[in-house]
């Protein structure tokens, strides 16, 4: 109720009832006063009019009585004004756009001052505000001093006709009045307005319907330009308002003196839309009233429909798919909907629709979503029915649920072989991983926050990366065991990681396998050999095929374990994860179930850890007793769990390496050099090394003072290996030194450290050494099944050069039979009549030979290289298609040995 100028006219009456297309879509009869259709708005200041009253949420002000809304102006003292009033309205409670709107209503008898009214306004009143939200007066009795305004209706329509600056200057407004002939207040009339698409009609008849009127007739083209976009908006329904005003401008701002009240009593208000002929007709019904479904004064006789959530949760966990049953009542066939919407935007979430047949019923509806929506308290349920094929705007009857919230929902595993914690010491929220790979929204699926993580537990046997960044980008750091802090640098920075399987690498072979408790072997129950066959232990008997297994690694240390008696594997029976589950033999299938992580634990001993969970094989309750079964534990670093691999077969390897990069040229060897090397009490120290066979070398400064000892050297910790079966090995190493006095080797065995002495070549070049393993034993040397024992060491018991370097490489150990040559002690190139020496790059000369001498150069595999026919006495070998290394040049049966250097 704005600023208005009236153009008075008498229309003619015509007959009057809802219309056949109009459908009942929400009334209030009134039987009591509903909060959750009304809501009273309280306060004075003149409302924007000058008006004299102060709205209260009183009895007095505001009641039901006798199926009637009673509202009452009164004069009184109250809140610093002279009168009270009541003014209800049903914002954010029902709105909505196109239909009829009606209302039975008798107004107050006519006295001045007296402003009774029945109007809307559109929902957008808050923002952009007045007049651009909309106002649809439907009926106003403005009563002054002249009588015929107590006769007299009138409906108007106000908008911002400037298209939507929004100032009240540029207010618009069109309205007609209607004279019935009677005060108002002499019975209950009918006041109504139509609106469609095109137009808003105002109108009004009597309390049953008869002597129609049209009042105001106002087509409404959708033009913002115009501001009549107002009356189509989408999100500007129109809800309506009840009051009484008292004086104001409209009034003359006068009140009769003998004033003492004035009641304007509703007998019911109805809502009418016919959605098949105004496809954009929308309710928003937030109240629990409905349709009365029976007969009025001017109502036909209708089917409630009714749409409702049976039994919805308002608390949901996060997922990708949320059902909903839905109780609904329907004139005819309906398609019914459920929506999820997010509070803060409105955005749609995810929606679902069937169609329903007419009557009543329980519907289940499923919203599936591509993404699981974001944890939150700001989502809105909907479920409404509209007509088949009908827009949203068009829905029929709806109900929402506000406010329900979505949990997080964390993923969890029970294989976790890593634990993240929120803060340090393991403590705060914790959340496990098995192994794989996590980006950022991945983690945030197992409820680890972006930048959260400040400490980490591990299992052995594996490793885990942190990113700083997500998609494992950024700067990178792995934790192979537990930290109680990851410090000021990761604290609180990781949006990714990987978790690795790590074992020990290169333990490929066939095997016995020896409890550290019990000492006794992997064993197949009963000698079986099918599928199911459970591990034992057992005592050890010899050569016996089923105690021996074969590791085949995977990568990275993770190895199948195959049962020597058939093609079965070690599998973890069910793939279970629990402790106690069983060790059997069963076909190969890939799964992690039968992969196994080998760990180092101490003095040559092994955990074997099941990849699929973390546990560890072990002989339950430390029992000692034969035939008992291995189980799944865990991993709490029991003896039980600790195994020996003693290899079941000797000589199976032409060489045994050490220390070398490329092994390509050798056809079967033991790799030994996962073991380091060890700088011994600080009396040398590492330093650059230039290369030899490949990239790699070993280089140390002699830091030990004159007449002092020193040396370096490294321990086999990597298993228990049968080195009497190498006893004829030789064993082969190169060096480069400026060092000029004796140095020796030490090597140790089942009864100590022996060592064999050498004079070096201190030319600070390459050279090459071979002894024999014989030069140790017939020192007395034991050569037995060793697990801790030296490998290699080059020690001097008495220093005479300090600061002196010393460069090592290509070490290993070989069959004498590879080599078809017996060593000297020294290195030669030559005897008394015959020498080889390289001359350029790419040729060596060879003198003191006769022609038809055959020349073979033979590389240390025993594989011999090129054969030439001498010509005379002095033969020249082009030697460019050879690698650098050392070589033997045999001429009949002369021996020589040169080191070749492209």
């Amino acid at each position: 109720m704005k600023n208005k100028v009236f153009i008075v006219a008498l229309l003619l009456c015509m007959s009057h009832g809802a219309q056949a297309s109009y459908q009942l879509v929400w009334e209030d009869n009134f039987n009591s006063f509903n909060t959750t259709a009304w809501e009273y708005e309280v306060g004075n200041g003149g409302w924007g009019n000058g008006e004299s009253q102060y709205y209260t949420n009183r009895n007095e002000n505001v009641s039901v009585s006798n199926g009637n809304l009673q509202i009452t102006a009164r004069k009184e003292n109250y809140g610093g004004s002279a009168y009270t009033s009541g003014r209800i309205r049903s914002y954010n409670k029902v709105s909505m756009r196109y239909g009829k709107i009606e209302a039975r209503i008798k107004c107050p008898w006519g006295a001045i001052g007296v402003w009774p009214a029945f109007w809307m306004m559109g929902q957008k009143i808050a923002n952009p505000g007045w007049p651009r939200c909309g106002e649809i007066d439907i009926m106003e009795q403005m009563c002054t001093g002249d009588p015929n305004s107590w006769n007299t209706t009138l409906a108007t329509y106000h908008w911002d006709g400037n298209g939507g600056t929004n100032s009240v200057n540029d207010h618009s407004m069109y309205g007609l009045t209607c004279n019935v002939g009677e005060q108002l207040g002499n019975q209950y009339r009918i006041y109504g307005v139509e609106w469609t698409p095109s137009q808003l009609k105002g109108y009004v008849c009597d309390g049953n319907g008869n002597n129609y009127r049209q009042i105001v007739v106002m087509d409404i083209p959708n033009d913002a330009s115009r501001g009549l976009d107002a009356f189509h908006q989408a999100d500007n329904e129109f809800y309506m308002i009840l009051n009484i005003a008292l004086g104001g401008s409209y009034t003359g701002y006068a009140i009769d003196g003998g004033f003492s009240s004035a009641t304007m009593y509703v007998d019911w208000i109805r809502i009418y839309q016919d959605y098949a002929a105004y496809s954009g007709s929308k309710i928003t019904n937030r109240s629990n009233l409905t349709t009365g479904g029976g007969t009025g004064d001017g109502g036909e006789q209708t089917v409630t429909e009714t749409v409702a959530f049976k039994n919805a949760a308002t608390t949901l966990e996060q997922s990708k798919s949320y059902s909903f049953n839905v109780n609904y009542t329907v004139a005819e066939q309906r398609d019914l909907w459920v929506a999820l919407y997010r509070t803060s935007n409105y955005d749609l979430i995810g929606e679902s629709k069937i169609v329903v047949n007419k009557g009543s019923g329980t519907a289940n509806l499923t919203i599936n979503l591509n993404n699981v929506p974001d944890a939150g308290n700001d989502y809105i349920l909907l479920t409404d029915i509209r007509p088949l094929n009908g827009a949203w705007t068009t829905r029929i009857k709806q109900e929402e649920k506000r406010n329900v919230t979505i949990q997080q929902s964390c993923k969890t595993t029970n294989k976790g072989v890593a634990t993240f914690y929120v803060d340090a010491d393991y403590s705060g929220n914790a959340v496990s991983l098995e192994e794989g790979t996590y980006t950022k929204s991945q983690m945030a699926e197992y409820c680890i926050n972006d930048n959260s993580i400040s400490s980490i537990k591990v299992l052995p046997g594996y490793k885990v990366t942190t990113f700083i960044d997500d998609n494992f980008n950024g700067t990178s750091k792995s934790w192979t065991g537990n930290v109680s802090n990851t410090g000021s640098t990761w604290n609180d920075v990781i949006s990714s990681i990987k978790i690795e399987a790590q074992g020990v690498t290169g333990k490929s072979g066939t095997y016995k396998i020896k409890g550290r408790n019990s000492a006794m072997y992997w064993d197949l129950k009963g000698n079986g050999t099918g599928a199911g066959t459970m591990l034992v232990q057992y005592n050890d008997e010899g050569d016996e095929k089923y105690q021996r297994f074969t590791l085949v690694e995977i990568s990275n240390g993770v190895y199948n374990i195959k049962a020597n008696t058939s093609d079965l594997v070690l599998d973890i029976k069910n793939a279970s994860i629990d402790n106690r589950a069983d060790v059997q033999t069963w076909t190969a299938n890939g799964s992690k179930c039968q992969q196994y992580i080998l760990i180092k634990v101490d003095n040559g001993y092994y955990q074997f850890v099941a990849r699929h969970c973390g546990k560890v094989i072990e002989v339950p309750d430390n029992s000692s007793v034969a035939d008992k079964e291995l189980k799944l534990w865990d991993n709490n670093s029991q003896k039980c769990s600790h195994w020996l691999l003693e290899s079941p077969s000797h000589e199976t390897y032409d060489y045994w390496v050490i220390y070398r990069d490329d092994v390509s040229d050798m056809s079967s060897y033991l790799d030994l050099r996962n073991n380091g090397f060890a700088e011994w009490e600080g009396t040398v120290s590492a330093t650059k090394a230039s290369m030899y066979e490949s990239n790699n070398a070993l280089a140390y400064n002699i830091n030990a003072a004159k007449d002092s000892w020193f040396g370096l050297g490294v321990l086999n910790t990597t298993g228990t290996y049968y080195f009497a079966d190498i006893a004829n090995y030789g064993l082969h190493f190169a060096y480069k030194t400026n060092y000029n006095g004796e140095l020796s080797v030490k090597l140790g065995g089942t009864n100590g450290e022996y060592a064999v002495a050498f004079t070096p070549n201190y030319d600070n070049k390459w050279h090459t050494k071979e002894l024999k393993l014989s030069d140790f034993t017939s020192k007395g040397l034991a050569l037995g099944s060793c697990t801790n024992n030296l490998l290699f060491s080059i020690v001097s018991e008495k220093t005479t050069k300090t600061g002196a370097e010393i460069n090592i490489d290509d070490i290993y150990y070989y069959k004498k039979s590879v080599l078809p040559i017996v060593f000297t002690e020294t290195e030669s190139n030559k005897t008394d009549n015959i020498s080889c020496y390289q001359i350029s790059s790419d040729i060596i000369r060879i003198n003191g030979i006769s022609e038809g001498t055959i020349i073979d150069i033979i590389d240390l595999n025993g594989i011999n290289k090129i054969r030439v026919l001498a010509e005379s006495e002095t033969q020249y070998i082009y030697v460019s298609n050879l690698v650098n290394g050392l070589y033997i040049v045999r001429i009949n049966d002369t021996v020589l040995k040169i080191i070749i250097n492209n």
